[in-house]
């Protein structure tokens, strides 16, 4: 499903990636319930089903997912499916971001450096 979500080794199609988890989904598999959930609410307007994947999201998210986590925190930030919430988002990043998601990291960074002000005292440089 990865693989035909991102055209790795295989054309990208989405709709083959959403077959994919949604029969491991069927199986059982508690990541692909989360990855079909994810898909439903970042993904193109016709496959969007925002109260299928909320539900999804904030169980997985409750039991520990990394990434239901991300995505749930995605979903606070742009009010996707729930309402607007900076300061809940930020919570769920920086929890999965202490977890080690790279992901989480990125959009944490992104969103400080959103509010960050211009002048040059305040401007971060990496080493």
């Amino acid at each position: 499903g990865l693989c035909s979500y991102v055209g790795r080794w295989v054309p990208q199609d989405v709709e083959r990636s959403l077959e994919w988890w949604g029969r491991a989904a069927n199986l059982g598999s508690a990541e692909a319930r989360v990855r079909v959930a994810i898909t439903k609410v970042s993904g193109e307007k016709r496959l969007r089903d925002v109260e299928y994947a909320i539900p999804v999201l904030r169980q997985s998210a409750g039991e520990g997912s990394v990434l239901a986590q991300v995505a749930l925190g995605y979903c606070y930030e742009t009010g996707t499916g729930v309402p607007l919430n900076k300061g809940e988002a930020a919570r769920l990043y920086r929890s999965t971001a202490v977890r080690g998601s790279q992901d989480a990291y990125r959009a944490l960074k992104r969103m400080h450096d959103e509010i960050r002000p211009a002048e040059k005292e305040f401007q971060i440089t990496e080493q």
